[in-house]
């Protein structure tokens, strides 16, 4: 059965499939080296395009067609499945010819795999990641798509360590150690039944990655989210740092039901510190209807404390803290 866990990569989404598209050929602001082209999906209107190569102006085509076929599918979603559907199937025809002719070109191949699993054919974006991987083996993206595909259908081991290679590859990306915390989480369980990891050392490799894609990437609010709540993934989680790290986060949440959502998280992990007096004030703030329930729980816990002596910290039994806001962040 699959695990579905990378949120990121399996958006099937025709708007992000777009900007996927134009990212490969659109303009760009900021300078080029010396000497480099400019590739434009309009090889007649770009200035530079009398020194393309045949492969070049065919793969160019290709992204062309496929960037009109996409936005005449996002304008006209009954036009999409009414009159464009065998254009697609032409489309795909190409893909497949300019692969049988140049199957040496990775670029082509990466561009290619991306577009099959943003589309959903994951396995024949395996398949080209894989060939890619052959042919170059040292590229970060193509290990981090090969980790995904891996993570996706049970396969964690070796998820694992295509991720690990991927975060050497290119040791500045946040998303790979973010896919690598989440990759921990999943199957969490599984690494510490065949002895792949230590529950030490699995504890401190999932705090790490959560904590440095955090700290590469700090706008992303999303990484901040998941950093501040991954001290619930671990066995012996230092309450202090998660406390800080929640600190650190409210200040920068606007929406209500947001701040609202880290008071929660905030109360929990004070009661954690046994500085229940700071939690209930705190929760004097929580008044969301959806968060209503977990905050009478948390109350409760409290309550609990005061009159035995039943540990407090059965919070993974008896209370599912939300650990995000409803709406989903995304880079």
């Amino acid at each position: 059965m699959m695990r579905h866990f990378f949120k990121f990569f399996l958006i099937l989404s025709l708007t992000l499939l777009t900007s996927a598209c134009a990212s490969w050929f659109g303009s760009s602001s900021k300078a080029k080296p010396k000497g480099a082209k400019s590739i434009s999906p309009y090889p007649d209107t770009d200035t530079q395009s009398t020194s393309f190569t045949m492969s070049q102006r065919e793969l160019l085509n290709i992204l062309s067609e496929q960037k009109a076929l996409i936005d005449e599918a996002l304008s006209d979603k009954e036009k999409l499945r009414n009159e464009l559907a065998s254009r697609f199937k032409i489309l795909m025809g190409k893909w497949s010819a300019y692969l049988a002719k140049y199957p040496d070109d990775v670029e082509a191949i990466i561009i290619y795999g991306k577009f099959m699993r943003q589309i959903g054919e994951n396995e024949a974006a395996y398949n080209a990641f894989k060939k890619a991987d052959e042919l170059k083996p040292n590229l970060a993206v193509v290990k981090q798509q090969l980790a995904t595909y891996e993570g996706d259908t049970g396969n964690y081991e070796d998820s694992y360590k295509n991720l690990l290679l991927a975060i050497e590859l290119d040791p500045e990306s946040a998303i790979y150690r973010y896919q690598l915390g989440e990759l921990l989480s999943v199957f969490r369980s599984d690494f510490l039944i065949n002895d792949i990891l230590t529950q030490e050392d699995l504890d401190v490799l999932l705090l790490k990655s959560f904590k440095e894609a955090h700290l590469l990437d700090k706008k992303n609010m999303a990484f901040f989210w998941r950093y501040a709540q991954s001290f619930y993934d671990v066995k012996s989680a230092n309450w202090q740092e998660a406390f800080d790290a929640w600190e650190e986060l409210i200040p920068l949440l606007y929406v209500q039901v947001d701040k609202e959502t880290a008071y929660i998280n905030k109360a929990r992990v004070l009661i954690e510190l046994y500085r229940d007096d700071e939690a209930l004030a705190l929760m004097e703030n929580i008044h969301h209807p959806s968060l209503i329930r977990d905050k009478a729980r948390l109350i409760e816990v409290i309550k609990r404390e005061n009159h035995n002596d039943e540990p407090k910290k059965t919070f993974e039994e008896n209370i599912k803290i939300p650990l995000m806001p409803e709406k989903t962040y995304t880079q």
